[in-house]
């Protein structure tokens, strides 16, 4: 680890200990990731949801400009090094993890190997097909789909505009880690809390995955923008006239039929 980002680590812990004189610590790094969430997800800003009263009307301000600093921080440790698991390091040397509930992350090393492994399908389909899907079922604080997102640039893959990234995991806290440090890497995609064998992804499409009611689905900033919009678009008028055609041919309209979407589907391969 270079000494800037050991620097960065430092501070953003000084910020982080402030926080935590009138404030548990597992809370105060909940709190945390909320700002932070909440801050980046857009559909959020569009719907005008307010943070929970319970943070709004608790912390100083001195508080909050920790809570800014520390965002901040986060920001520039992955832009001089996005080959990091950034808030999921920092989640267990601050010892806040729940080893009862299993929140022992894969170290970044490990996450290394397994995207090399698992890197040609992905390019096999982006050759075909223009994009391609990275699908992490139990994915902590993101780690596998940083590492992945760095072996495509080694690759010379532009993973931001051909690879559509999906996490799933049932704590909203590491769930939440993984959607800020994908967000602010510029990758395109979404995060889905919820038990992913009780409530695993399901829609027909991967592009457009269907909101259970056990589920909050978080989408990153990219998902909203070129090229990733305007394939839910031509998606979502392709299954339509699909639909129409099958529809009138059986009597039947697959857009409505809710079976779970298969990593075989056109446009997108899950790994």
């Amino acid at each position: 680890m270079s000494k800037n980002i050991m620097h960065l680590q430092k501070e953003f812990c000084r910020n982080f200990e402030c926080l935590t004189n009138r404030r548990d610590r597992r809370i105060a790094w909940e709190d945390f990731i909320t700002i932070s969430q909440r801050t980046l997800d857009i559909n959020k800003h569009l719907k005008n949801e307010p943070l929970p009263t319970h943070i709004t009307g608790f912390y100083h301000d001195d508080e909050w400009e920790c809570f800014g600093h520390m965002f901040d921080l986060t920001m520039e440790a992955l832009e001089r090094n996005p080959a990091q698991d950034f808030l999921g390091n920092l989640y267990m040397e601050l010892k806040l993890s729940n080893h009862s509930r299993g929140e022992t992350f894969t170290p970044y090393a490990v996450c290394q190997m397994m995207s090399s492994l698992t890197i040609d399908d992905v390019e096999e389909c982006i050759q075909k097909r223009g994009w391609a899907s990275v699908h992490d079922p139990v994915c902590g604080a993101g780690a596998t789909l940083i590492a992945f997102a760095n072996e495509c640039i080694q690759r010379g893959i532009d993973f931001q505009r051909q690879v559509l990234f999906v996490g799933q995991d049932i704590s909203w806290t590491v769930a939440g880690m993984c959607f800020v440090q994908l967000s602010l890497l510029g990758c395109g995609g979404y995060v889905i809390v919820g038990n992913t064998l009780s409530s695993p992804l399901i829609g027909l499409s991967l592009l457009r995955p269907i909101e259970q009611e056990d589920q909050q689905i978080w989408y990153t900033p990219i998902y909203y923008l070129p090229p990733w919009s305007d394939r839910v678009v031509i998606d979502w008028f392709r299954r339509i006239d699909c639909g129409e055609k099958e529809g009138h041919n059986n009597g039947t309209n697959k857009e409505t039929d809710g079976h779970p979407t298969e990593n075989h589907e056109e446009g997108g391969k899950g790994v």
